[in-house]
């Protein structure tokens, strides 16, 4: 038995020395994104998007513009691994995401978007668009980048343009 629960220490060992090495604007994001996929979620469940985005837009802007996009998404997604009783779709993950990055203080912009899938069908995504510390768009090989290459058309944008 304890042989079996070795790869699962090692695991959260190396994670654990991950966020060590975080800068600490990092760490912080990380504990606001945890935070904050609960409340997403369930805000999300119990009233509806334009709630959620009124109250997440009501968060106090920061001024450390230190944030990637990539960082911001990559802490979002891990904030819904770590809760394992929340879906974490790329909706209330990009919402995450973006509220990150408003507390940060990283201009960004939330977009949902749709295509048409196989057979007529109808497909819809949530990501978010940043800017890194620069000022120069950040989008390259994001998730964010892929799914404007992968033919989502705008339908919804939130946020202060990067």
């Amino acid at each position: 038995m304890a042989g079996a629960s070795l790869p699962i220490v090692r695991r959260a060992w190396s994670r654990a020395r991950a966020a060590l090495r975080a800068s600490p604007s990092e760490r912080r994001a990380g504990v606001a994104a945890w935070l904050l996929a609960p409340a997403v979620e369930c805000s999300l469940a119990l009233v509806s998007l334009r709630s959620t985005l009124r109250w997440l837009e009501r968060l106090p802007v920061g001024t450390g513009c230190e944030l990637s996009e990539a960082s911001a998404e990559r802490l979002a997604a891990a904030a819904f691994r770590l809760h394992p009783l929340l879906r974490g779709r790329c909706l209330a993950q990009a919402l995450v995401a973006h509220a990150v990055m408003r507390l940060d203080g990283t201009r960004d912009r939330f977009v949902i978007g749709v295509r048409r899938g196989p057979n007529a069908s109808f497909e819809a995504h949530a990501w978010i668009t940043g800017a890194n510390p620069t000022g120069t768009a950040s989008a390259a090989g994001t998730a964010s980048a892929a799914a404007a290459r992968d033919g989502y058309e705008p339908v919804m944008t939130v946020g202060r343009e990067p």
